[in-house]
């Protein structure tokens, strides 16, 4: 049997170190997922109660998910649509749009909005007409 190198408890206790750094890391790593997950379906919750909160009626909103939570079509219970209104439920006040909600909205009020009407053709070379 050999004899053990004479710096073994250093490497020890430097391999020790090396564990509980490690360790802290992973525990961190948990910690942060945990914290996303927790995030994320809160989110999801306040999604799915706000539309009962909101100054629009329920059954006039509809889900999208994404790029934006609702299309609102205000009035459309009633026969006239007063206003269309593009909607995103944010879980905090601090929370902000991401880039292509931002556009969204950019686009909306410089009036970048269009309606078009997709129709089947019965000419099989030209069988979609959009107008």
């Amino acid at each position: 049997m050999g004899t053990p190198p004479k710096d073994w408890l250093l490497k020890l206790r430097k391999r020790e170190q090396e564990l509980e750094e490690e360790r802290e890391a992973m525990d961190e790593l948990v910690k942060k997922r945990i914290d996303t997950s927790v995030k994320v379906r809160f989110g999801q919750v306040v999604q799915n109660i706000l539309p009962e909160f909101s100054a629009y009626r329920p059954d006039e909103m509809r889900w999208l998910g994404d790029p934006v939570d609702w299309v609102v079509f205000d009035g459309k219970q009633t026969g006239t649509i007063r206003e269309i209104v593009f909607m995103e439920g944010k879980s905090t006040e601090r929370t902000p749009l991401n880039p292509i909600q931002r556009e969204l909205q950019r686009a909306v009020i410089e009036k970048r909005v269009a309606f078009r009407t997709i129709r089947l053709s019965g000419d099989i070379s030209n069988l979609v007409k959009i107008s």
